[in-house]
């Protein structure tokens, strides 16, 4: 055999070695993909069926932990030990406090329907009339007990200032003249005869020491101040400024921690809830308008587009990881003792709005174990709280306006 032959019969060998060698390396190749292909199409199944049926417990233990993690191993907690806190920071203003005292005395407001029940120049009343313009009675202007504050000056001036004289179960017929810029154009520069009359006040109780000891003893019964106007005013101060205060705990709390990593399934899980929920509240406003007002939640959220949405959804779903993660390493830290159904009972008949059966059916048990978690580390945290300042104050000043400024 020539030089030449053998070296053609060694590169064709080489190229046959060569040959066998990829057809090894791909069945191998085709032994390992297969079952890797069979994993990540479970993996895609089992991440469809998460995405149909999570729920608010999923991946939460009946301890009210996330399943299977340490919280530690996933955020770096605060100093929540030596937390130091000023109380005038957390007062309410005057008139945060003078809107609770309004809407507590508004609570009690009764529509009254007693002849002879006299209005005032601010009563909010309840009329029958018609408008007549040129002779000619407007039936489409017609009210039935219709709702009316006195002193907004909606049917002018002159009618507010004549009916406010009046009492309830009185008839009234007074001449108006609508201003040229009036909201209903067929009304504009129009003299109109307003015929009616009274049939109901609301009547807003005084706030006098009886009307606390009537109407607050139930909802004071079980606070140290007294059943007066001053013991009503610092209750509620006290209320406010609690809310307050816990705010700011866990704003502390929440700021302070880091996060290292997400539990990742945990995390997936709270993006599809949000997602869920998302979609619930916009299917809540179109059915209550009856249309189509959203397409997608994106819209709702005024996002514009579903990139955007899904970076939202990532974020709100991180956040309530950090939320919960904080509480639970917190609640190991301190060493709180394990959570048992008797206190989700007592906490459920305490906060909830439903039944702890019709609650455990919905969300499952596990979710509700979380927030008696949640409000027991946060109440170690609370009583180690070290708040400065005068317990004695109440409240403190609306804060300064650019205009009060410049006055000064």
């Amino acid at each position: 055999m020539s030089k030449e032959s053998r070296l053609a019969a060694k590169k064709r060998s080489a190229q046959a070695a060569k040959k066998r060698m990829i057809r090894k390396i791909c069945k191998i190749a085709a032994i390992i993909m297969i079952p890797v292909i069979i994993i990540c199409i479970g993996f895609a199944i089992y991440l469809n069926n998460l995405e149909k049926n999570v729920t608010s417990s999923s991946f939460v233990n009946n301890e009210g932990k996330i399943k299977g993690k340490a919280a530690k191993n996933y955020v770096t907690l605060c100093d929540y030990k030596n937390i130091t806190l000023n109380r005038e920071d957390n007062l309410p203003t005057k008139t945060e406090l003078q809107n609770a005292v309004d809407a507590e005395i508004n609570s009690h407001k009764e529509t009254v329907d007693k002849d002879g029940t006299e209005l005032k120049a601010d009563s909010t009343v309840n009329l029958n009339y018609s408008v007549t313009v040129d002779g000619k009675e407007l039936t489409d202007k017609k009210a039935e007990n219709k709702s009316y504050v006195l002193g907004s000056n909606n049917l002018t001036k002159a009618f507010d200032d004549a009916v406010a004289k009046l009492k309830v179960g009185d008839s009234f017929d007074i001449e108006v003249t609508f201003p040229s810029d009036y909201s209903d154009s067929d009304l504009k520069d129009k003299k109109a005869k307003l015929a009616g009359k009274v049939v109901s006040v609301v009547v807003v109780p005084e706030l006098t020491d009886a009307f606390v000891a009537d109407k607050m003893k139930e909802e004071m019964k079980d606070s140290s101040y007294p059943l007066t106007v001053q013991g009503m005013k610092d209750f509620l101060a006290n209320n406010i400024y609690e809310q307050k205060l816990e705010s700011s705990i866990e704003e502390y709390l929440i700021e302070k921690t880091t996060v290292k990593s997400y539990p990742w399934l945990y995390t997936k899980a709270q993006f599809y809830l949000q997602d869920k929920n998302y979609v619930s509240t916009m299917n809540y406003y179109n059915q209550m308008f009856g249309r189509e007002m959203y397409k997608q939640p994106a819209d709702m959220l005024g996002l514009k587009s579903n990139k955007e949405y899904k970076n939202k959804l990532k974020e709100d779903a991180r956040g309530t990881v950090k939320y919960y993660l904080t509480y639970q390493a917190i609640f190991e830290d301190a060493g709180l003792e394990k959570i048992t159904e008797e206190e989700v009972k007592s906490y459920i008949a305490q906060n909830g709005t439903s039944s702890y059966d019709e609650l455990v059916k919905a969300n499952g048990y596990p979710c509700l174990a979380q927030a008696v978690l949640r409000e027991k580390a946060f109440e170690h945290v609370k009583e180690l709280v070290k708040v400065n300042g005068d317990t004695s104050k109440m409240y403190v000043d609306d804060p300064a306006t650019p205009s009060d400024a410049e006055k000064k």
